[in-house]
């Protein structure tokens, strides 16, 4: 076996799952779907308004996208495909622009938000956010013929000298 199948083989994600793990899934589903279960009385339970929502799902998203993003680099670190680097960078980049987001939120520092924000400045950051995070992804950077673009210069139409003395 060469190494690059090595390494493959180590990846979770090529791994089976094993009768262990498929017991460990199928608890955790059921005891979401539980707390679902339980919490469906209390839907039509009014609360005070606050502002405090977005906040929260904010700072969670950036919690999320962080954690995500520390996994995809681990298995980069194993496997060491170009392709795979550029789906945590995206998980970066959505992560970090969370913070501008929500400190341009109107309301939520601020009446009118901070950073200088205007009407609209939340919306575009929002709009960048999803589209530099899409990117890559719709473009096929994540792809393994674009791996193998990367790192094999035939494949690139590059013409290997075979010998670079002259006589």
């Amino acid at each position: 076996m060469n190494e690059a199948n090595d390494q493959n083989e180590v990846v979770l994600a090529n791994l089976p799952a094993g009768p262990t793990e498929r017991r460990i899934a199928l608890v955790i589903g059921l005891v979401l779907l539980a707390i679902g279960v339980v919490t469906v009385p209390f839907g039509t339970v009014r609360f005070q308004g606050s502002n405090a929502r977005p906040a929260v799902l904010f700072s969670l998203t950036f919690l999320a996208d962080l954690i995500t993003w520390f996994l995809l680099i681990s298995q980069f670190r194993i496997v060491r495909s170009r392709a795979l680097l550029v789906l945590p960078s995206g998980y970066l980049f959505t992560s970090v622009m969370n913070i501008p987001q929500i400190l341009t939120m109107r309301g939520q520092f601020s009446p009118t938000g901070l950073l200088g924000a205007g009407l609209q400045t939340g919306l575009w950051l929002a709009l960048a956010d999803v589209t530099g995070y899409r990117a890559p992804e719709k473009t096929g950077w994540t792809n393994r013929s674009f791996d193998i673009f990367l790192t094999n210069p035939r494949k690139r139409g590059y013409k290997t000298p075979k010998n670079s003395e002259t006589s």
